[in-house]
């Protein structure tokens, strides 16, 4: 019995490790395409020994102490409920209260937030113009059709959104898996040509390097963060598959398979400099060409769905935790809570990627701009678990501040040096991202003040009991659930029925849906129910930032325990609020202007909650900003 356990278990690992391997490390593991050319291309010079090794060995050390050291051992220990990202990490400090200004906080997560999906419009472009890239060693005159070839894969794959990665995910470990052993096999072949590479292992040709070759290093370093990109997916897919089987599909194939390739590309260009046009597709021999480029096709692929896929949890995790409006959202798996698909964001996000191939055309080009938002959010993730490890994990002072003062201090590097390419493209990613930013910040300190808005004219839950002891009301048959947005006061459907229409039905449910700063919560805790008067019930639904709440399921709960009957007597009083501009800001406010445009264009309550629409009855409100 205990070995058919343990065997089940490892089995259960096996598969997550293979998941994980597919999912999480698609970007990082494509960037062996176009990493080393364009350190070589910031060297400005011709491949040679004192630098081939000294980038090598930034790039080597780069992995071991961002990857293998901060993230794999450290962040990944920065865990919400098992949830990861960088949205989950500051909810969780929030719960926490590590600092005061938990709005603050929120706005610095949310920032994070908007900075992955600047770099999330670069990925795709990047990886399949990376790819098919190789179709001009093969043949120059094949140059010609890598955009529109380009463009033809980043339409399908959109199109392709839609249907989710239920049925395609299960083949995403065992591709990615050929893919880095057939990477690594590469590199090992012309390491073994030319095992003198392995020195580039040492630090010594980094400093070297840095202490030789003045500024231009400098800029090489923040070059080396393109061998980084996608590192935070090992962070934003904890919730996924887990630490365990994270760390050993990095530590156990991954993490060789990458250095086994990055290093047979510096062997190669040793002993053939010309290579320095494309050195990751030198590599193969001529008749594996074409297979490679496919297999490089697929890959990259897999790494832009990942990253598509992040863009929406991420979307669907703002929407949640207030700092984005109700949009359509459609849940692409019924085993797996974190697949869903967003609409406007998808279309968004293909335009976004198209117009970066046209305008870039090329990977060399878009590598300029992509090393920017990487950077920034390593640091800013660098400073959120630094108070962590102070607060929550018992670090002492002298601890915090060496591990944190290093990390941080090689994450700054990365950014300052990033930074220099702001005018040449870095500028459009981060534009995108302060964007976003601005956007989802207007949102939730506008949303903030409307609500302040209505609390002035809503009437209290004590009030409105008063009102239905003293008043002569008429009692209608069958149930009434109000859907309220606060907990402490009821919502202006139910106020106009008592005060004007003076009817109430014989069971009467105040229901609100709250969000908190957890992932998920346990079925225990999704529903508290009070009844302060007969047939009058305040039910207040429970959910994580990774759940939609589910009217169906809260009903069938509630008719379980007997306060509702049926669907079909029972009528749901939605009350919907349109802001309207103050006369007072004919000639200014702009944020006003903008989350005006967003409420009206926000999906309607009684789709987002997946009410009856024959079972509904709404009440609109429009209130002055």
């Amino acid at each position: 019995m205990t070995k058919n356990r343990s065997d089940n278990s490892r089995s259960a690992i096996n598969k997550l490790v293979l998941g994980a391997t597919g999912i999480v490390y698609g970007d990082i593991g494509t960037s062996p395409l176009y990493t080393l050319r364009e350190c070589l291309v910031e060297h400005q010079s011709q491949p040679q020994e004192a630098g081939i090794l000294g980038i090598l060995s930034l790039i080597f050390w780069s992995i071991l102490i961002v990857v293998c050291f901060k993230y794999a051992i450290l962040v990944l220990r920065a865990d919400n409920n098992g949830e990861g990202g960088i949205l989950a990490l500051t909810a969780f400090m929030r719960r926490e209260k590590i600092f005061k200004n938990s709005t603050g906080l929120m706005f610095l997560g949310i920032f994070g937030a908007s900075l992955f999906c600047g770099d999330a419009l670069i990925t795709p472009a990047i990886s399949v113009l990376g790819a098919l890239e190789g179709l001009v060693v093969a043949s120059p005159h094949l140059q010609s059709l890598i955009i529109p070839f380009a463009i033809f894969i980043l339409i399908v794959l959109f199109i392709a959104q839609s249907q989710g990665t239920t049925t395609i995910g299960a083949y995403f470990g065992p591709v990615m898996t050929v893919w880095f052993l057939t990477i690594g096999i590469l590199g090992l072949a012309q390491i073994i040509q030319n095992p003198f590479i392995l020195k580039a292992m040492n630090p010594y040709y980094s400093v070297h390097l840095i202490m030789t070759h003045g500024p231009s290093s400098l800029l090489v370093l923040g070059t080396t963060v393109l061998a980084l990109t996608g590192v935070e997916a090992m962070y934003a897919d904890l919730g996924h598959f887990g630490r365990t089987p994270i760390q050993r599909a990095w530590f156990y194939l991954v993490f060789p398979c990458l250095i086994l390739n990055y290093f047979g590309q510096g062997a190669l260009l040793l002993n053939h400099p010309e290579a320095i046009e494309n050195p990751f597709y030198h590599l193969a021999p001529s008749w594996a060409l074409y297979p490679l480029i496919v297999l490089a096709l697929i890959a990259t692929v897999i790494a832009s769905q990942a990253v598509i896929s992040g863009v929406f949890s991420i979307g669907w995790q703002a929407l949640q935790l207030g700092f984005a409006p109700r949009m359509r959202i459609l849940h692409t798996s019924a085993k797996h809570i974190g697949q869903v698909y967003i609409p406007v964001l998808n279309l968004l996000l293909a335009i976004a990627t198209i117009l970066l191939v046209l305008i870039f055309k090329n990977s060399a080009s878009l590598a300029v701009v992509y090393g920017l938002v990487v950077s920034a959010i390593m640091l800013m993730t660098s400073v959120l678990i630094m108070f962590v490890a102070k607060h929550l994990w018992g670090w002492k002072s002298w601890q915090v501040y060496l591990v944190f003062g290093f990390l941080i201090t090689v994450d700054t590097l990365y950014f300052a040096m990033n930074l220099a390419k702001f005018i040449h493209g870095g500028w459009l990613p981060l534009l995108i991202a302060l964007t976003i930013f601005y956007v989802m910040r207007v949102w939730y300190q506008e949303r903030l003040v409307l609500k302040k808005h209505i609390k002035k004219s809503v009437m209290d839950i004590n009030q409105f009991l008063g009102i239905i002891d003293k008043k002569n009301l008429t009692k209608r048959e069958g149930t009434a659930i109000y859907m309220a947005p606060f907990t402490d006061s009821i919502p202006e459907a139910l106020k106009l029925n008592v005060l004007h229409y003076k009817i109430l039905h014989e069971k009467t449910i105040l229901l609100t849906c709250s969000v908190n700063d957890i992932p998920k919560v346990s079925a225990k805790q999704r529903l508290s129910i009070e009844e302060p008067r007969e047939g009058v019930y305040l039910i207040n639904a429970q959910y994580g930032f990774k759940e939609t709440p589910n009217i169906h399921n809260i009903f069938t709960k509630i008719n379980e325990l007997g306060i509702a009957s049926s669907l079909e007597t029972t009528t749901f009083f939605v009350s919907r609020v349109f802001p309207v501009m103050s006369s007072k800001r004919l000639l200014g406010g702009w944020r006003e202007r903008i989350f005006i445009l967003l409420s009206r264009n926000a999906m309607n309550p009684t789709e987002f909650f997946h009410i009856p629409n024959d079972r509904v009855i709404e009440v609109t409100t429009r209130v002055k900003t």
